[in-house]
This record gives C-alpha cells, structure tokens and sequence, in this order.
C-alpha cells in the first residue's frame, strides 16, 4: 500500500498503533480501554442483535433478515470509525510534543478569571460587550462575562 486515504480504517488503525508505540507506557492504556469498552459493548448486543434477526427472519423473510444485518454491520463499522477517529484526534491533543495535557472541562474565559486585574482592563477595554480587540500581531473577538 503505497496511497494513503482518510476514509480507510486500515490507515487510522496504523496510525494510532504508530503514534502508541512511540509513548506506549503513557498511550498504551487509552487505546486499550477504548478497544475493551468497545468490545465489551458489542459483546453485549450479541443476543439482542441476533434475537431481532431472527424475528425479522420469521416474520418478514430471508432478505429482510440479510437487510437488517447489513445495515447493524454498515452501521457498527461507522461507529467504530468515527470512534478510532475522535480517538486518533485526541491522542493527537493530549500527546503532542511529548507534552501531556491534564484533562479538565474549561469555560471559555475560565483564564481571564484568574488573572489578577485583567477582567477590569477588558471590561474598561471593551465596555462590557463584543468588540474587536488587536493584541500584538492576533486578531481575536472577546466577550467580557460576569465572574462574580
């Protein structure tokens, strides 16, 4: 295989082996909870899965039955691509550089609040709303919000 493809599990696969091979003693567990909540999930559906095939076999016929089993199959490989993608893409963030980041929920001006003096510049700055504001060379729009 010489052409690489976005839409391919094989490369997204290859790629978040690579990456964990490189940090396995840091990456390694993630990607192995990600395959065992995976696995255990669809161990799971089994009886139910085949329990609806069958009935759908029995009271619609043989390519009703083919039908529903191949839009669960369509379906779960779907799922589990987006999956190893928003993985891949994680792995990506919290690795990168050899750096680890912390996870942690953060509101968007969660850092403005811990700066000492900086709410009121903004505020004195940007009268309390939406406007365009020019730091060095990054253009960013900034919405002053209530701390208190």
């Amino acid at each position: 295989m010489t052409e690489y493809s976005d839409s391919s599990m094989f490369w997204l696969t290859t790629r978040i082996s690579n990456f964990a091979y490189l940090r396995y003693d840091m990456i390694g567990g993630e990607v192995r909870k990600t395959i065992d909540e995976w696995e255990n999930a669809r161990l799971a559906e089994v009886v139910t899965i085949d329990e609806a095939a069958k009935k759908t076999h029995d009271e619609m016929g043989h390519e009703a039955a083919l039908a529903f089993m191949t839009r669960y199959s369509k379906n779960t490989a779907r799922e589990l691509f987006d999956k190893w993608s928003a993985l891949d893409k994680y792995l990506l963030v919290k690795y990168m550089d050899g750096n680890v980041k912390r996870q942690r929920q953060r509101s968007e001006n969660s850092r403005d609040a811990r700066l000492p003096g900086l709410r009121r510049t903004l505020e004195a700055q940007c009268g309390g709303g939406r406007r365009r504001h020019v730091a060095g060379s990054f253009n960013y729009e900034l919405k002053i919000t209530n701390y208190d």
